[in-house]
């Protein structure tokens, strides 16, 4: 798979993820302000599944940050 050259990441924790994609493509207001950059933003896969909010939110801060995560260590 070849990334273009500008290729970014966006993982949130949401109940409506329709409407966070919109919110975030400028399409409904109350937006993030970080994503106006790099729009439009496609939803590429929903991960699912989680015990918790806390683990949902565990799995976020891990993704986000792998070379801190003990868990996404070699």
């Amino acid at each position: 798979h070849r990334f273009p050259a500008f290729y970014a990441c966006y993982l949130l924790k949401s109940a409506k993820t329709s409407n966070s994609t919109a919110q975030h493509n400028g399409d409904l207001s109350q937006g993030a302000w970080r994503t106006k950059r790099g729009r439009p933003w496609i939803m590429q896969m929903i991960v699912h599944g989680f015990p918790s909010k806390l683990a949902a939110l565990q799995f976020e801060w891990a993704w986000q940050h792998p070379h801190l995560s003990r868990h996404l260590q070699e």
